[in-house]
């Protein structure tokens, strides 16, 4: 089934590949990057981005198919399985579902992204068991949104051109995250809050980050900390009204739970670099150890937050 010009096999093609069986999903990504059909890139790309809204354990056998598309290769010999009269199966099957080199896949994506969007706006949904994976995705670099797999995550370099492609898909969206901003889970408004963040939209604000420092679990700290870090750089103006806003989180109600709040707000102060440093002062006297550690750690850093 997966040779080019035969464009019937397709939807059989993508039916295999959504069964959730591994071995069976890998050689249905692989047989659709051969076949060359327009149909399928659509498919490999939504699957690589969110495999398991797929049922796929993982992006591994769309991402490796995604590989051999841009790679235009011709499918292997058989002929190199034949011993004499006898094909080796198990070895042709190898050869056939043998993944790439890892590639730089933006030249698949990058014209997908109605698809892309699409796909990402469905599992957003709230109240769906898919958010945490496509606020994953979106979440997936450290310096803007990301698209999972699909672009370089964390903190690896991506062009110019993949940074713009990528938040042209992210923007619009926004909504549907602002949207999950106030989610019963509090990872899914964690996730949300960071993703907005590298957006630079304009609902994270001074008021939202201190309302996700009071909170104290660890993830809405962790996510304030992100988004402030975020808005040292793209709005270095709001810097001061996060600090003013924040600081008075660093004072001691005497609740035993209350040095996680002070915490949160060490950091966040922190990472708005010489904007919130005066305010750390203060926390650097705090009667639980680990907030005056963080405050001390703080104002013995120097330069800036970014």
């Amino acid at each position: 089934l997966g040779r080019p010009g035969h464009p019937a096999a397709t939807p059989t093609l993508v039916d295999l590949l959504d069964a959730g069986d591994a071995d069976l999903s890998r050689a249905a990504a692989f047989a659709l990057a051969r076949g060359r059909d327009p149909r399928a890139l659509p498919v490999l790309v939504t699957r690589a981005l969110l495999p398991r809204r797929f049922a796929l354990a993982d992006g591994g056998a769309p991402i490796a198919a995604l590989g051999i598309w841009l790679a235009a290769d011709p499918p292997p010999d058989e002929a190199r399985s034949v011993t004499g009269n006898e094909l080796d199966l198990g070895e042709a099957l190898s050869t056939f579902t043998e993944a790439p080199a890892p590639r730089d896949l933006a030249p698949a994506w990058r014209t997908q992204g109605r698809a892309l969007q699409d796909v990402l706006t469905d599992a957003l949904s709230p109240g769906g068991d898919r958010r945490r994976e496509a606020l994953a995705a979106l979440d997936s670099r450290t310096d803007g949104p990301g698209l999972g797999a699909l672009a370089p995550e964390g903190g690896a370099l991506a062009s110019a051109d993949t940074a713009l492609a990528l938040r042209e898909i992210a923007l619009p969206l926004a909504d549907r995250v602002a949207a999950l901003l106030d989610d019963p889970e509090v990872e899914i408004r964690a996730a949300a809050l960071q993703v907005l963040a590298k957006l630079d939209d304009e609902r994270v604000t001074p008021a939202r980050l201190a309302e996700a420092v009071r909170d104290g679990s660890p993830a809405l700290a962790g996510a304030a900390v992100v988004a402030a870090h975020e808005l040292a750089g793209t709005r270095p103006a709001l810097g001061p009204t996060i600090a003013l806003t924040v600081a008075p989180l660093l004072s001691d109600d005497g609740s035993p739970a209350a040095w996680r709040r002070r915490f949160a707000a060490v950091e966040v102060l922190a990472a708005l670099g010489p904007t919130g440093r005066p305010y750390l002062a203060r926390a650097a006297a705090d009667r639980h150890a680990v907030v005056r550690q963080a405050a001390r750690e703080a104002l013995d850093r120097p330069g800036e937050s970014r």
